[in-house]
């Protein structure tokens, strides 16, 4: 993220324009159980999502992260499974859908 970021700032910096938005985690700001390399990861991303915005802002360039809730994934499940032993429903659940580009 750090390469794209930096070739996306050389473009946007000059214009004095521009928008980076990146996609983060909750476990961007705790630990996750059996997942400490992505929980590193997400919060390496957060940290760097925090540095170039405050950077990058006095140029017009807004730099964002977005951090989903759990979604029904695989790893999730496995998860789940793995911690309580049985499938717990949560109306904090979102379950994955296909985006469509028109």
């Amino acid at each position: 993220m750090w390469l794209i970021s930096q070739a996306a700032g050389q473009h946007m910096v000059p214009l004095r324009r521009g928008k980076i938005i990146n996609f983060c985690s909750l476990l961007t700001f705790q630990g996750g159980l059996t997942v400490p390399a992505y929980a590193a990861a997400k919060g390496a991303l957060g940290q760097l999502t925090k540095a170039l915005s405050n950077e990058w802002s006095q140029h017009n360039v807004q730099v964002n992260g977005i951090c989903p809730g759990y979604i029904a994934t695989d790893m999730y499940v496995y998860l789940l499974l793995l911690s309580h032993g049985h499938l717990v429903k949560s109306p904090l659940l979102c379950e994955p859908v296909t985006l469509v580009v028109v």
